[in-house]
């Protein structure tokens, strides 16, 4: 940690001697988090064969982010953001993740973005033009598709009413004098914003040109293909807000190697939520539907390996639940999605690697929930949610067999509840309390490796805490 008070500290004399000689804007934000934890069997634990199974865990968890933007004019801007966490104090190995180690010296901070923000020049007033080139983080419907900090190229520009973004990412280049083993994603979204009309719709179309798959270095021996095609509306009707949306993929992965069976993949999720104020208060609902694999497809002895499951591109975030306590357990830590049982036909619920079903494929939800702001310093919020399997001939987080060592198929997975408290204690410092219960159904039983025996968790829950400065 010393050095790299030492290393910030050059950094921003650095920056800011250049400001001066340049007149270059400085300008940092970011924040800074530290979160305790207490929960039972989240994380992989409800499985019978997890060391946790049945045992809370207490740990606590640190973050922080710094970005800097040295801002030449209206028309050009650098970033640089970086990032150092934590996953729990008192780790033994630093690195990655890990810098909250005894001593806290650990080689452990993380370039998040780097890049070069500008208008191009000659055209903004007739059709404004903007380029963002580099190292940043390219969101396209990220609750439902795909947000990701990656190297590539944005184009935004305005044409009348509409909108267009052009993305180029680049996932993976082998080796730099052959084009026969790179990888990209193109992607094209376009958003129609109508003067006095309430709603802006909007659609976007990606393609992953996969000739290195998975993404391990030197495979080349999978080739992938994958297209997204959704499309979306935002907002109001009357005093409701709402937002919805629909993406369909389509892919297929031909596998060269010797004794591997080509798969293809085909599925959709569909999303919706809206809100309104009630009195005092925010009512709304969201509800998430995605499809899921048929095992028994997805598993074949022969022929190509067939998924139903909607998918997503390799080590994207989002989340279409930020809400949930214990299931998707905040926003950004692993709740129980994570472990995704054996059921779903060898593909990893979450993979920095391969297509994978992350927040949605083999999963759906309703939720209700409600705010009230009773204080200036208080914001109290409510939800509960019911969860649902689709999957076939299988289930999504649990692995149960039956009696004939198959998977089973259930539908229920569980209805989840819990509460938010957020306090202001300064204007920029919020302390959080946040508590979830999941009352578990049939699809979270799990098998205990021992004949055909299966086991069922104690009713997962969570409590979280957070205190956050933000600047």
């Amino acid at each position: 940690m010393k050095k790299f008070l030492t290393i910030a500290a050059v950094a921003v004399f650095i920056l800011t001697l250049a400001a001066a000689t340049y007149a270059v804007d400085f300008k940092a934000s970011g924040f800074i988090r530290v979160r305790p934890t207490v929960a039972l069997n989240t994380n992989g634990a409800h499985l019978a064969t997890n060391a946790a199974f049945d045992k809370s865990a207490a740990y606590v968890d640190e973050r922080f982010r710094l970005q800097m933007q040295l801002v030449a004019n209206e028309d050009l801007y650098g970033v640089i953001y970086i990032e150092g966490d934590s996953s729990q104090w008192g780790e033994v190995a630093g690195g990655r993740n890990a810098i909250g180690s005894w001593g806290s010296d650990r080689p452990g901070i993380e370039a998040k973005q780097f890049y070069i923000d500008f208008n191009v020049p000659g055209i903004k007033d007739t059709v404004p033009t903007n380029l963002r080139v580099g190292m940043q983080w390219f969101a396209i419907r990220s609750h439902v598709f795909m947000g990701i900090d990656a190297p590539g190229i944005r184009l935004r520009t305005d044409v009348g009413p509409v909108r267009v973004y052009l993305n180029w990412l680049k996932a993976a280049e082998g080796n730099t004098w052959q084009s026969h083993d790179e990888t990209d994603l193109y992607a094209a979204r376009v958003v129609l914003n109508l003067p006095d009309f309430p709603v802006k719709p909007g659609m976007f179309v990606a393609y992953w040109n996969g000739n290195d798959y998975p993404l391990v270095a030197g495979t080349q021996n999978q080739r992938a293909d994958f297209y997204w095609v959704g499309v979306n509306a935002d907002g109001k009707v009357g005093p409701a807000s709402f937002q919805a949306d629909f993406v369909y993929v389509s892919g297929d992965v031909d596998r060269t190697s010797a004794g591997l069976q080509d798969r293809e993949y085909a599925g959709w999720v569909f999303y919706a939520d809206a809100n309104l104020p009630v009195a005092m208060m925010t009512v709304g609902g969201t509800f998430m539907y995605a499809t899921g694999d048929d095992v028994t497809d997805a598993t074949a002895a022969a022929g190509d390996l067939e998924h139903d499951g909607y998918v997503v591109p390799p080590a994207t975030e989002g989340n279409p639940n930020n809400m949930s306590q214990v299931f998707w357990q905040g926003a950004t830590n692993d709740g129980i999605w994570i472990a995704r049982g054996g059921n779903t036909a060898g593909m990893a619920r979450t993979s920095g690697t391969q297509v994978m079903p992350r927040y949605w494929g083999g999963l759906w939800t309703i939720k209700g929930y409600a705010s009230i702001k009773p204080l200036d310093w208080l914001k109290v919020s409510g939800y509960a949610m019911y969860i649902g399997d689709t999957t076939s001939d299988g289930n999504t987080v649990g692995n149960a067999v039956t009696a004939a060592g198959l998977p089973e198929d259930d539908d229920y997975i569980g209805i989840e509840v819990g509460a938010i408290a957020d306090m202001k204690v300064y204007k920029e410092l919020t302390y959080s309390v946040g508590v979830g219960y999941l009352f578990a159904g049939d699809a979270m039983d799990s098998y205990t490796g021992v004949g055909t025996v299966n086991d069922t968790a104690d009713d997962p829950w969570a409590i979280l805490t957070q205190l956050i400065y933000k600047f």
